[in-house]
């Protein structure tokens, strides 16, 4: 099992992320062309809560979110014991 660590704390995390939020503003503007994807797993929610962020902060703003599934093109895709599976983590919320 992976051991978990904090590597911030609430709210300097907070202040970066809006911070984040502020820089793709200022860079994309209305994000007109823009699409902003998640990589399985853990990059889903990140990403997610960066399209929450900014239409907090920016309540006009319309920024596309989706997500990708990038397990059978890692590196150590056929190194592992087990095999990977296509969102296997997927399965598991769902089943």
């Amino acid at each position: 099992m992976i051991q978990q660590r904090e590597l911030l704390e609430q709210y300097p995390l907070a202040l970066t992320l809006r911070r984040l939020c502020s820089e793709l503003r200022e860079t994309y503007g209305d994000f007109q062309d823009t699409v902003l994807l998640g990589i399985q797993p853990r990059g889903v929610f990140f990403a997610q809560r960066i399209v929450g962020l900014l239409q907090e902060m920016y309540p006009n703003c319309q920024l596309p979110s989706g997500q990708l599934d990038v397990t059978f093109f890692r590196d150590d895709f056929r190194r592992h014991e087990h095999p990977l599976i296509a969102n296997a983590t997927q399965s598991k919320k769902n089943g």
